[in-house]
């Protein structure tokens, strides 16, 4: 018994530890759960994407020649990415939570959601491309 609820903390605190699954749930919690999911979220905006389509085709042509400096530039504009995303997921979560916002309220945060996995997709490979040309 002991063991199943050590395992049952340490899946809790990985999912608290990952800012796209810890929205999931609180968005799940609040009667959102057919709505959230990789498969059944609406895609970020256009313009959004082509920000992500440039930074994934800057990273390409900087990894092809192996560049360390325009990699680093592309982690940064990723982070940033990402940090942004991150923000303004939390405010609009907190501020509708605070409220006590009703489903539709909390419903504003999906696409948002969204644009923190692709953000955080973009962060990982990024991160990925400097590692591996630093030899790390």
């Amino acid at each position: 018994m002991a063991l199943s609820r050590a395992i049952e903390v340490n899946e809790a605190q990985r999912l608290l530890r990952d800012p796209v699954r810890r929205a999931e749930a609180i968005l799940q919690l609040r009667g959102l759960e057919g709505e959230v999911g990789e498969t059944r979220e609406p895609k970020p905006d256009g313009a959004f994407l082509m920000e992500v389509m440039e930074a994934r085709e800057a990273l390409d042509e900087a990894r092809a020649s192996k560049d360390l400096g325009r990699i680093g530039a592309v982690v940064a504009e990723a982070r940033a990415q990402h940090a942004a995303a991150l923000r303004t997921l939390g405010e609009l979560l907190d501020g509708a939570l605070l409220a006590g916002a009703d489903v539709a309220a909390l419903r504003k945060a999906i696409p948002l959601l969204g644009r923190l996995r692709y953000a955080t997709r973009l962060l990982d490979e990024a991160i990925a491309a400097e590692d591996d040309l630093a030899g790390l």
